[in-house]
C-alpha cells in the first residue's frame, strides 16, 4: 500500500493508497513501453502508449 500511495504522490493524482482500473495496464506477459503518446494533463482518449514484448518483436498500441 505505501509504493502505491508513493506512486501517486509522484504522479500528482490523489493520494488514496488505492488503485482503480484505469491506473494501470495489465498485458498477458512482459512488455516495455517503445513510446509514450501522451502526457499528464492530455485528454483521456486515443492511443495511450505502444509496447513491444522483451525481444522487441512485436509492436503494440493501446487506447483508452
Amino acid at each position: 500500500m505505501a509504493a502505491i500511495g508513493r506512486w501517486q504522490r509522484d504522479t500528482r493524482v490523489p493520494e488514496t493508497s488505492v488503485l482503480e482500473s484505469g491506473d494501470v495496464v495489465v498485458t498477458t506477459g512482459a512488455v516495455r513501453v517503445a513510446q509514450l503518446k501522451v502526457q499528464n494533463g492530455d485528454a483521456a482518449s486515443g492511443e495511450l502508449l505502444s509496447v513491444t514484448d522483451r525481444q522487441a518483436r512485436h509492436r503494440k498500441n493501446l487506447r483508452w
